[in-house]
Order: C-alpha cells, then sequence, then structure tokens
C-alpha cells in the first residue's frame, strides 16, 4: 500500500475506537500508517483476498436488514394491538 499524501509504503495500524473496529469487521476496510508523513487512515486492499471481506459486508447488511424489518413489523403490531379495543 502507497501513502496518498507522501507515497511511502504503509503499515498496518491497530484500531484506536469502537468504530474503527466496527468498520474493519463488516467491511474490507483496515487501518493503515505512514511513518514518513503520519497520515493515518481506512484503505481498502486492492488484492483479491477483499472478495470475503465485501460477503461479509453484504451479510451484515442483510442481516441489519432483517433485524430493522422485525423491529418494524413489531412496532406496527405493537400499535395495533393497543388502538383495537
Amino acid at each position: 500500500m502507497v501513502c496518498p499524501q507522501c507515497g511511502e509504503h504503509l503499515h498496518r495500524s491497530h484500531s484506536r475506537n469502537f468504530s474503527e473496529s466496527f468498520i474493519k469487521k463488516i467491511t474490507s476496510y483496515k487501518s493503515y500508517r505512514c511513518s514518513e508523513c503520519g497520515w493515518r487512515g481506512m484503505v481498502a486492499p486492492v488484492n483479491s483476498s477483499a472478495k470475503g471481506g465485501r460477503w461479509r459486508s453484504v451479510l451484515m447488511w442483510v442481516v441489519g436488514l432483517i433485524i430493522a424489518l422485525m423491529i418494524g413489523i413489531y412496532a406496527v403490531y405493537d400499535l395495533q394491538s393497543s388502538v383495537i379495543p
């Protein structure tokens, strides 16, 4: 990986907080740091091994949508049962 600011080699970096860990788990983005200019950020890997990360990301979105749909159905059902005497 090459630094977007100075063009030097990037090194992997540990996640600093929950949001970085969460993004790292559900996508193929990973944390990188440049030792030359100090740039730090998340970059998607360019190699073909990122396909697994894409499938994991799609799966997490589908699971999230199913959970949101179930909560919505429950909320509508609960509202209807409280309105009908």
